[in-house]
């Protein structure tokens, strides 16, 4: 498959065809409730409003993510005991498993995916992709002014 133009059309054609055949277009999980259930395993419990101020979405994106999540028995919703105005989403012990299962499956993925590159093109790979997230990072942080101090 050869790619033709500028570098940034060439790595929209190309991100488009490694999406298009990824671990999560072949699951009954998507990349939101997997990260969701991720950062649970981590922290135990959450509002839908730090769900979606750290996967940057609105709280009703949020809200549809957890929905198949809670039916499935992955997590749980429940009224804040301290705030009955609010929600606190906790990870189910099934949700723990599943969430590593998962994500250990969506990691072996990458690698055999990965194995078309040497070791060190893998190593370069990472370090670019890194770069390119931090930038993206740092970029939305100037973009909403957050890097100004009052």
């Amino acid at each position: 498959m050869e790619m033709h133009g500028a570098p940034a059309e060439r790595i929209t054609q190309s991100m488009g065809f490694i999406s298009s055949r990824s671990y999560f277009s072949r699951t009954n999980i998507t990349r939101g409730e997997l990260g969701i259930l991720r950062y649970l395993d981590q922290c135990g419990t959450s509002s839908p409003s730090v769900l979606a101020e750290k996967f940057n979405v609105t709280t009703s994106r949020i809200a549809n993510t957890l929905k198949p999540l809670e039916k499935k028995g992955y997590v749980r919703r429940d009224v804040n005991p301290d705030d009955h105005r609010g929600i606190i989403v906790t990870i189910t012990p099934e949700g723990r498993v599943y969430g590593k299962e998962r994500y250990q499956e969506a990691i072996a993925e990458v690698e055999r995916r990965l194995s078309v590159l040497s070791s060190s093109e893998r190593e370069r790979l990472a370090c670019l992709v890194e770069k390119l997230a931090n930038g993206i990072a740092d970029r939305d942080v100037i973009d909403a002014g957050l890097d100004r101090m009052p």
